[in-house]
C-alpha cells in the first residue's frame, strides 16, 4: 500500500516536471509562440496608482475665491464703472484659466500573471490564518479540558 502511495506521489511530481520541460522547449525552439499566448492569457492591466493634484486643489480654491465675489453687493451708480469692473473680472478669469495645471497621473502596468499569482498568495495567506485560528482555539479547548481533569483529579484524594 505505501509503495503504491509513494509511486502516485512520484509521478504526480514527474508530471509537473514534464510540463515545466515541454514550455521550456517551446521558450527554446518558439519564443514568439510563448510570448503571443502568454500575452493572451495573462495580458497587462494599467493601474492607476497615485495622482499629483495639490496644484489643481489651489487653483481650484482660487476660483472658489473669485466666484465669492457679487456684483449685487456693489453699489455703484454709474454704469460705465461696473462695465469696468466687469472687464477686470474677465480678465482675473481669463489669467487663471491660462495657468490650468496639470494632474499628473501615475500609472503602472501589471500583467495579469502577477494579479493572479498576487490573488492566489493571498488567498492561501487567508487559509493559513484560517487555519491558525481555528488550532488556537482547538488548543485552548485542550488546554482548558487538561486543567479541568488535573483539578478534578485533586479533588478526588
Amino acid at each position: 500500500m505505501r509503495v503504491i502511495i509513494l509511486l502516485l506521489l512520484l509521478s504526480g511530481c514527474y508530471s509537473v516536471k514534464k510540463a515545466e520541460r515541454q514550455i521550456n522547449k517551446a521558450q527554446i525552439n518558439y519564443p514568439e509562440v510563448v510570448a503571443t499566448k502568454s500575452a493572451l492569457w495573462y495580458p497587462c492591466i494599467p493601474i492607476k496608482t497615485t495622482s499629483d493634484s495639490s496644484q489643481y486643489k489651489s487653483w481650484f480654491d482660487t476660483i472658489n475665491v473669485l466666484n465669492d465675489l457679487r456684483i449685487d453687493t456693489i453699489h455703484q451708480a454709474d454704469t460705465i464703472e461696473l462695465l469696468k469692473y466687469n472687464q477686470r473680472l474677465v480678465y482675473i478669469y481669463r489669467n487663471i484659466y491660462k495657468n490650468l495645471p496639470v494632474i499628473h497621473d501615475t500609472i503602472v502596468k501589471q500583467s495579469m500573471a502577477e494579479r493572479t499569482i498576487i490573488e492566489q498568495m493571498i488567498s492561501e495567506r487567508e487559509q493559513a490564518h484560517k487555519k491558525y485560528d481555528n488550532s488556537t482555539k482547538l488548543n485552548l479547548w485542550l488546554l482548558m479540558a487538561l486543567l479541568i481533569s488535573i483539578i478534578a483529579h485533586f479533588f478526588r484524594k
